[in-house]
């Protein structure tokens, strides 16, 4: 009896051998509604900003800022795992 070894295929996230198969990420967003989908994706952009906002707080040697902006960011970070969770996701 011969052992498969799981591997990946070269494109994608997809574990092969006898049927096994793990969801992609994109297979899991679709378990979210369309509205948290929508959020996610906003808080996603929010997110970036932030980091730019804060990248440049660093830069002007303004900490007051930074730390600010680090509160905002961990505020939607945890909204997002909120969102996810709520979803199974």
């Amino acid at each position: 009896m011969e052992l498969q070894i799981p591997f990946r295929c070269c494109q994608c996230e997809v574990l092969v051998a006898k049927g096994v198969r793990k969801e992609t990420a994109m297979e899991r967003s679709n378990l979210l509604t369309p509205e948290e989908r929508a959020r996610i994706t906003e808080i996603q952009d929010l997110l970036i900003e932030r980091y730019v906002e804060q990248k440049e707080a660093l830069e002007r040697n303004n900490t007051v800022r930074t730390k600010e902006i680090e509160l905002e960011i961990k505020e939607l970070k945890r909204e997002m795992a909120g969102v996810k969770e709520w979803a199974n996701v």
